[in-house]
C-alpha cells in the first residue's frame, strides 16, 4: 500500500499483496488497475516483465498465475481479469512471433531520433 501511494500503479507490491494476503476483490482490483497502467510486456533476459516507469520489473508468469487463479475462484471483476489476461498473452505472443518489439518503450525512444525530414533531398 505505501509503494502504491509513493509510485502511482507498483505492479511488484500489488502482487505480493495477493499473493500474501488472503485473495479479496479489492486486491486483486488493485492489481488489475496497477498491470493496467504499467504499459506493454518487455521480454528481457530470456523472461517476459511488466515493468511500471519508476518501478521494478514484475514476472509475466507471477501475474498471469494471480490472475488465472482470481478468475477461476471467482474473486474480484471476472471479465477484467480475463480481459486483462487475454491482452498479456496477445502481448506475449506478438513478441515471440516477431511482430512486436521486445521492449515498446526503447523502440518508441528510438523512433523519436530518427529524422523525420531527410534535408539532403531538397
Amino acid at each position: 500500500s505505501r509503494c502504491e501511494k509513493l509510485s502511482r500503479g507498483h505492479v511488484a507490491s500489488a502482487l505480493d499483496a495477493c499473493k500474501v494476503l488472503p485473495i479479496n476483490k479489492k486486491l486483486v482490483t488493485r492489481l488489475i488497475s496497477a498491470v493496467n497502467l504499467s504499459g506493454p510486456v518487455i521480454y528481457a533476459n530470456e523472461h517476459f516483465f511488466v515493468e511500471p516507469e519508476h518501478s521494478p520489473r514484475t514476472p509475466l508468469e507471477d501475474i498471469l498465475s494471480v490472475l488465472q487463479k482470481a478468475a477461476e475462484i471467482g474473486i474480484g471483476p471476472k471479465d477484467s481479469c480475463l480481459q486483462l489476461i487475454q491482452r498479456l498473452e496477445e502481448e506475449k505472443t506478438a513478441i515471440e512471433r516477431g511482430e512486436a518489439a521486445a521492449n515498446a518503450r526503447l523502440q518508441a525512444a528510438m523512433d523519436l531520433l530518427k529524422p523525420q525530414h531527410d534535408y539532403y533531398e531538397y
